[in-house]
């Protein structure tokens, strides 16, 4: 039924952006505080790993969405830390393009 598929979807990206903010907001800062950038990153990665691979194998879609909420988090470890490293190894004057090419 295509109502409940957007119905879904739409409290799914509503949860996806609480999920950014709360991370972001809450999350991000002490965690690279205690921890430092590198091990966030990694832990972005396994985290965005696991999401994938939950997502594939999802039987559901409320553990799909689950799923999307593992990756979700792993996204907000990895590139909010991969764009302040970018920003310190590219001339000034590139930023944009730098930050650019990494979002796309």
């Amino acid at each position: 039924d295509d109502k409940k598929a957007a119905q879904f979807y739409g409290l799914l990206f509503t949860f996806v952006g609480m999920v950014i903010f709360l991370v972001a907001g809450f999350i991000y800062r002490p965690a690279k505080n205690k921890f430092g950038e590198v091990p966030l990153v990694v832990a972005g990665v396994f985290l965005r790993t696991l999401g994938f691979v939950g997502q594939a194998l999802a039987p559901t879609q409320y553990l799909f969405a689950a799923a999307l909420m593992v990756v979700v988090c792993g996204n907000q470890f990895i590139f909010p830390t991969t764009a302040s490293k970018l920003t310190t190894m590219c001339h000034h004057s590139i930023y944009g393009k730098a930050l650019g090419l990494q979002q796309s």
